[in-house]
């Protein structure tokens, strides 16, 4: 199971927080991912990754 959270893009602070907020209150350990449009990938962020949309089918192989 992988759960994803997908937005158009990670502008700031506040949208970065509210994006990540629902998969940060899920406390299992299965893979958590955060979907978006920027061209730039950000870093992990307690374990949740961030995935840039047009690589989401390699990243699902």
């Amino acid at each position: 199971m992988i759960y994803l959270q997908s937005t158009y893009l990670l502008v700031n602070e506040p949208t970065i927080q509210r994006e990540y907020a629902p998969l940060e209150a899920i406390k299992d350990n299965y893979e958590k991912w955060v979907i978006s449009l920027d061209d730039t990938t950000l870093a992990s962020n307690q374990g949740i990754k961030h995935i840039q949309a047009w690589n989401l089918s390699k990243a699902l192989l």
